[in-house]
């Protein structure tokens, strides 16, 4: 929920937002050192804003039975 309200709430005020989840402990033994957060935390996702300079692309899917 707190994501939903936190990208609601950037977007009304003209943010753009991406939402990466994450699922590597090589990422989360970096994320660790550099920031000095316990080992008995883990990056779960992280969520990236700001202004947006331009339109973003079209993103291409694959049709059902191809994945």
């Amino acid at each position: 929920m707190h994501q939903y309200v936190l990208w609601t709430a950037l977007g009304a005020e003209g943010m753009g937002i991406n939402l990466e989840q994450y699922n590597n402990p090589l990422i989360d033994a970096r994320f660790q050192t550099a920031y000095q957060v316990p080992v008995t935390w883990s990056l779960k996702c992280q969520m990236v804003f700001g202004k947006p300079t331009g339109q973003p692309g079209e993103k291409p899917f694959k049709p059902v039975e191809e994945r």
